[in-house]
């Protein structure tokens, strides 16, 4: 599987293949070094098709044959129509609860009933219409995305003839439908379970226009309409009611044409080494470093690093507090809400602020990353600094208004062990937290480790195929 875009270098006009969403890119041909994306932006991709309108008649009149219903007898229009459709990506982190029912030995009677919950994190990709009333008949492009190679959308590379459909639904509309697609998928298959909070952790969104060629005719003296899926080279749909014209859309400020731009330091102008995920950018040059955000580059304060022994992970810490009833800033007074980690939340680290862990890196495993972060607020460490090379460590790819909801689900996760913390007034929502910042933890943690080795296996096959 694969999900990549191709687009020309800015540079030498050679033309280029990345995974979508890659933020860095060097060209192969002439080694420039570009920016290709940022966090929140969203660009638009085309598929080119695959047959042309002789071949889309061809396959329709084959559908009619086969079905043994008539041919066109007079052909009105063979038109080439691309259609906007949102693809959006994240990690869905769902806490579920369920009721368990102890019935007593004669079975008369319910004795006891225990309320547990369940960690549900899965990676989501769902493709979304962005033609509300939908007269293709097409609602999503399946799993097409991540097996076919798409396009930097351009206007002079598409044919000519075509009718482009601007999108109907912005992109928050889009998002929201996923939402709810994604709701709709943890009740089917967790039945007996309800949700009790849930985040979207890396959200991405960008534009897929689709080639279909839409046939019109009269056959025996009655409309017919066809839809021919100009990639997989089949019918998609076919009426007998009379086909109008599109209506054109609207102009979405916040999609944009993929743009190179020079991927160099703000302070000296050296290239940045590319890479396919990160937001951290250090420069050898003159020792700065720049976390990359949705206005451009932002100099980071100096990296911190903890002694200790395993592999440097990286991590987004949130200080956190509560004030009334039941006040608590430090780890000493955290102590006295969770009581079961006593042994971990060491006595002598009483008066160091409480915070809340998050992985700043991306994995295979999403559930082990809730896990990870859980173990370090419960172990709040308090490691001494030392000095590193956070080139080697994985890569930081969430960005920090990402961070802040990871956090959110992180601490309400841990706090269901506690039937004492369940309300509201412990909730994340309710509690004060401070500036987050990026840190550099080792760890021991074969699974953890895997997690992440699968995901950079994964990358290198990509490679392997451009």
């Amino acid at each position: 599987m694969t999900d990549m875009v191709r687009f020309r270098c800015p540079g030498c006009g050679g033309e280029l293949e990345t995974p979508e969403g890659t933020i860095s890119n060097c060209c192969s041909y002439c080694s420039l070094v570009s920016l290709l994306g940022r966090p929140g932006r969203i660009v638009k991709q085309y598929y080119p098709p695959q047959i042309d309108a002789r071949e889309a008649r061809f396959i329709a009149e084959r559908y009619l044959k086969k079905d043994g219903r008539p041919l066109f007898s007079t052909l009105t229009s063979r038109t080439l129509y691309y259609v906007p459709f949102y693809r959006f990506r994240g990690l869905s982190l769902t806490c579920l609860s369920s009721i368990q029912t102890v019935l007593a030995e004669s079975g008369a009677s319910p004795t006891l009933t225990a309320q547990t919950y369940h960690l549900r994190a899965r990676n989501v990709d769902f493709t979304i219409s962005a033609i509300e009333n939908n007269p293709f008949g097409i609602s999503s492009l399946g799993v097409r995305p991540q097996a076919m190679a798409s396009y930097a959308y351009s206007d002079e590379e598409l044919p000519a003839d075509a009718e482009i459909l601007a999108p109907e639904m912005e992109p928050a509309d889009s998002q929201a439908l996923a939402f709810k697609m994604n709701s709709a998928n943890l009740t089917i298959h967790s039945a007996e379970r309800q949700t009790v909070f849930t985040e979207m952790i890396g959200e991405r969104q960008s534009l897929l226009y689709f080639p279909l060629y839409v046939l019109t005719g009269m056959s025996h003296g009655q409309h017919l309409t066809i839809v021919v899926d100009a990639l997989s080279k089949r019918v998609v749909h076919n009426t007998s009611e009379p086909w109008q014209t599109q209506s054109a859309g609207h102009t979405i400020k916040a999609v944009s044409a993929l743009k190179p731009e020079p991927h160099k330091c703000p302070n000296c102008g050296s290239d940045f080494e590319p890479s396919e995920r990160s937001l951290v950018y250090p420069c050898d040059n003159c020792n700065r470093a720049y976390l990359l955000d949705e206005s451009g580059y932002t100099q980071m304060q100096k990296p911190q690093f903890f002694d200790g022994p395993g592999t440097m992970y990286p991590f987004w810490r949130v200080p956190l507090s509560f004030g009334k009833p039941r006040k608590a800033n430090t780890v000493g007074e955290f102590t006295k809400l969770l009581t079961a980690d006593i042994p971990l939340l060491a006595r002598n680290k009483k008066e160091q602020p409480f915070y809340v862990y998050v992985p700043a890196f991306a994995g295979a495993d999403a559930e082990w990353h809730v896990q990870a972060a859980v173990r370090m607020m419960r172990t709040q460490p308090r490691l001494k600094s030392g000095k590193q090379d956070f080139k080697n460590a994985p890569q930081v790819s969430l960005p920090l208004a990402e961070s802040l909801e990871f956090a959110a689900f992180a601490w309400n996760w841990l706090r269901m062990s506690y039937g004492h913390l369940r309300g509201d007034d412990m909730s994340y929502d309710s509690a004060r937290t401070g500036d987050a910042e990026l840190v550099w933890m080792p760890m021991t943690d074969a699974r953890l480790e895997r997690s992440v080795d699968r995901l950079l296996v994964s990358r290198r096959k990509r490679e392997l195929q451009m």
